[in-house]
């Protein structure tokens, strides 16, 4: 199952098009695929990947569009699309209010002298 992840999390990241199609994909999982036994599971587990891999990209970039486009190694149009298909607004936009948040609280403390370096990653 593990390597099924990774496989469809780097034909996401590295796919051509905002569809994962079958080249996209290594042959050893093409190979050892079988048919899923419910119709469409294979699109909603890609559906799925993609939905984590954009939202992991987008707070490891702390809510930066462009950076999290360049990390996933689209372009930002893309990303666009993929954010209005997916339906990630709302939970993007948490994601960023979250980093702000702790950025104020951090920037408040450092201000009080309670927090005298960056805080680890």
């Amino acid at each position: 199952m593990r390597e099924l992840e990774n496989a469809i999390e780097h034909a996401v990241v590295l796919g051509q098009s905002d569809v994962l199609l079958p080249e996209d994909l290594p042959e050893t999982i093409l190979e050892s695929a079988s048919v899923p036994e419910v119709p469409g599971a294979l699109q909603s587990s890609v559906t799925e990947t993609k939905r984590q891999s954009i939202m992991e990209a987008w707070r490891q970039s702390n809510g930066d569009h462009n950076q999290a486009a360049a990390r996933l190694n689209i372009h930002p149009n893309s990303l666009r699309r993929l954010i209005r298909s997916l339906h990630l607004r709302d939970a993007l936009a948490q994601i960023r209010a979250a980093t702000v948040r702790s950025c104020e609280i951090i920037a408040r403390k450092r201000a009080m002298g309670k927090l005298k370096h960056a805080p680890p990653r």
